[in-house]
Formats: C-alpha cells, sequence, structure tokens
C-alpha cells in the first residue's frame, strides 16, 4: 500500500518546486516578459501617504457628526482613491507593454489581479475596524496585507519584494501588539514611513534598476 503524503509534506514539496524554479518556468510564456513599473510603485505610496493623512478626518476627526456618516464617507473615499489608483496603474501598464511591442506572462497577470483585490479588500477592512473603534490596527491591517502582496509577488518575480514584503510584515505585526491609546499615532507614523514611502523608494529602486 502506497503511502498516502499528509498536507505538510504537499507544502513541503509545492516550496520546493517553486524555489527550483519549475513553476516560473512552466507558466512563463514563450515572448511574454515580467513587468516591474515603478512609476506605479511611487503612485501607490504616494496614494498611501495621502489616505493615511486623510483618513483620520472621517473616522476620528469629529468632522462627521455620526458613525454611520462617516463610514459611508470614508466607503466613497476610498473608492474613489483606490478606483483612481487602479485604473492608473492599468493604463500604465498597457502603455508600456504596447511600447515594448510584448505581452504579459501569465504569472503578471495573476499578480495584477491580485493588487486589484488588494486595496478594495484593504478599504473593506478599515470600515470594519473603524466601527469597532480599533484605529491603531488600521495601520497594521495595510502594512501586513501589502506587505503579504508583495511577498508573494516577489515569490514569483524579484527578491527585492519578498525582503520588502517580509519588512513591512513585520512592521505591521509589530505596531498590532501597542496598546490601542498610545499606539494609534505610532503606527501611523511607522505606516507613513514603511508603507507610503517604502513604495516611493521602491518606485525609485525599480526605475533605475529596470527603467521602468
Amino acid at each position: 500500500m502506497k503511502n498516502v503524503p499528509g498536507p505538510l509534506d504537499v507544502l513541503e514539496n509545492l516550496v520546493s518546486y517553486i524555489n527550483r524554479g519549475y513553476l516560473k518556468k512552466e507558466v512563463k510564456q514563450e515572448g511574454a516578459i515580467q513587468l516591474h513599473l515603478g512609476t506605479a510603485l511611487i503612485i501607490w505610496g504616494v496614494i498611501a501617504i495621502v489616505v493615511m493623512e486623510l483618513s483620520p478626518v472621517f473616522i476620528r476627526g469629529g468632522w462627521i457628526e455620526t458613525r454611520n456618516k462617516a463610514v459611508l464617507a470614508i466607503g466613497v473615499f476610498y473608492l474613489l482613491v483606490f478606483g483612481t489608483g487602479i485604473i492608473l496603474d492599468w493604463l500604465l501598464t498597457k502603455k508600456k507593454i504596447e511600447e515594448l511591442g510584448e505581452v504579459l506572462d501569465y504569472t503578471s497577470r495573476q499578480i495584477g489581479k491580485m493588487w486589484g483585490f488588494i486595496p478594495l479588500f484593504g478599504g473593506y477592512l478599515t470600515i470594519v475596524l473603524a466601527i469597532h473603534g480599533a484605529f491603531s490596527f488600521i495601520y497594521s491591517m495595510w502594512m501586513i496585507l501589502v506587505g503579504a502582496g508583495m511577498y508573494f509577488t516577489g515569490v514569483f518575480s524579484r527578491r527585492y519584494y519578498e525582503g520588502y514584503g517580509v519588512v513591512l510584515m513585520v512592521a505591521g505585526v509589530a505596531t498590532s501588539l501597542v496598546p490601542e491609546g498610545g499606539g494609534y499615532f505610532l503606527s501611523k507614523t511607522i505606516a507613513e514611513v514603511f508603507l507610503g514611502g517604502g513604495l516611493i523608494v521602491s518606485g525609485i529602486y525599480v526605475k533605475r534598476r529596470y527603467g521602468w
């Protein structure tokens, strides 16, 4: 009777499979390219800083009288801002592909889909955390969420993204351990530096490294 591999064996084999590069080789199409747009990263870094600076107006600033109105306002705000970011990212990618006369490989297309959902999902979690008054955890959540996205992007593309993703996740977990009272401004400051500033620095690095 053959031994049936357990879940840990399957996971270990998958990780080994990815690390040897076989998965990258199989999903990569002939004549396709992996695209790393530094300009898009810079745009998302600016968007992150703008959102972090303006969000307290809705969730903590007291400008809106009732919580229901505040939640509705921040929902519309996120939809407009993140929707604009997604459209700009898509337009930049489309323009660059046309300039190169190439097509995106399978991996890059799937990564693009993931990044289309991350800001929308993060916006939803922000509203949920704000409703329950867990304001400082909003910034921790964003760092963990974007960090996870960066890490898995790096698994299938450049190791730089893996490293940056780990840094973001560690920063997010660390700030989530700080008590709510004194942790809000600390979490906000760390998120502005590591998330907003980190994306801008990453974009500059990618532009210099790959010319995109």
